[in-house]
């Protein structure tokens, strides 16, 4: 018979439940993050990111597809925040994220930017005032061509959309 607080069942079981609680610690945990957690850019910044040849920059319009087809920054790519996922191939070689979306009162940045950081993400940068900003501040916006938005329409009703963009040009 074992003596002591350190053995029989109990100590066995006290051992494990305390190993499973550790090893839960980590798992499923939201990471929190606050307003605090951003960093904010203006254009200029902006601008200075996009021309620095050491850095991979990406420029994520977060607003919903729509959206983002009537007007966005030049070379920038649409992930809406509901779609931004950790192992999005499309964010995999950025050494930097910029997020925006349409204006300053805009939510969806900000909260893209949370989400980022919270999926582990570094150098995420918040462009604060978005689209409205970059074209205030005399910045080239460009659309979605028409044929390409049909070419995708059509690839989603089942269509080949190489044969679309053909037909278009």
């Amino acid at each position: 018979m074992m003596r002591g607080g350190h053995g029989g069942w109990r100590g066995v079981l006290g051992g494990v439940v305390g190993l499973i609680v550790l090893a839960g610690l980590g798992l499923g945990c939201e990471v929190k993050t606050s307003d605090r957690d951003i960093t904010f850019i203006n254009v200029e910044e902006l601008r200075e990111l996009l021309a620095d040849e050491r850095e991979r920059t990406l420029v994520v319009d977060v607003r919903r597809w729509g959206e983002y087809d009537d007007g966005h920054i030049p070379g920038a790519v649409c992930i809406p925040v509901a779609e931004l996922r950790r192992s999005d191939p499309v964010l995999a070689g950025a050494t930097s994220v910029v997020v925006y979306a349409g204006s300053y009162e805009s939510p969806l940045s900000p909260a893209a930017a949370k989400k980022l950081i919270a999926e582990g993400y570094v150098n995420v940068y918040d462009f604060r005032g978005g689209l409205e900003f970059w074209e205030d501040e005399g910045g080239d916006v460009e659309s979605t061509p028409d044929w390409v938005i049909e070419g995708v329409s059509a690839m989603g009703a089942g269509g080949d959309v190489d044969e679309v963009l053909i037909e278009e040009r």
